[in-house]
């Protein structure tokens, strides 16, 4: 069970601000630290006479806006869906063998793969480490040493492994 503040705020009239004071059991939602919810509107009042006084006789919101701002410390697949209201996809790894390259490539280019989050990347007749470095979180390769003119990298057979973390 969570306990909940909530308060007026004196700044912005018609202003409220929740802001989470302690959780039952020390446990976070989705391993947030902060969360903050504020929801503001605008508001139009009509008046009356009433008695020879005069009071407001009845209220209308013309717009209603909310902000939510939290700190998330992990992003894991659960706490992604929470934020996104969204759910998880479970994509297998696959091979893609001949994926097309620039035609003008040379040492010390960065190249980025159509995929990201690779297992392997596998350039045939260049040795990884040392005529390319991978960078697998972003699907990317830098070629480190200049390349012979009889090697032509768009037509060179290039194999990406890609990798499932779901």
């Amino acid at each position: 069970m969570s306990d909940f503040l909530l308060r007026s705020r004196e700044t912005l009239p018609g202003s409220l601000e929740i802001r989470r004071a302690r959780l039952y059991r020390g446990d976070g939602f989705g391993d947030v630290s902060a969360l903050a919810i504020e929801i503001e509107f605008d508001e139009k009042k009509t008046k009356m006479s009433l008695g020879g006084r005069l009071i407001d006789s009845q209220r209308y919101i013309t717009s209603a806006s909310a902000k939510v701002t939290s700190t998330w410390h992990e992003y894991s697949t659960e706490n992604l869906q929470l934020l996104f209201l969204s759910g998880a996809t479970n994509q297998a790894s696959a091979i893609v063998t001949g994926e097309l390259l620039p035609a003008d490539i040379k040492a010390g280019d960065t190249i980025s793969l159509r995929h990201q989050n690779v297992f392997s990347v596998v350039l045939h007749s260049l040795v990884a480490g040392v005529d390319y470095l991978i960078d697998p979180l972003w699907g990317l390769f830098a070629l480190s040493k200049p390349l012979p003119s009889s090697r032509l990298l768009p037509t060179m057979p290039i194999s990406v492994t890609r990798q499932s973390h779901y």
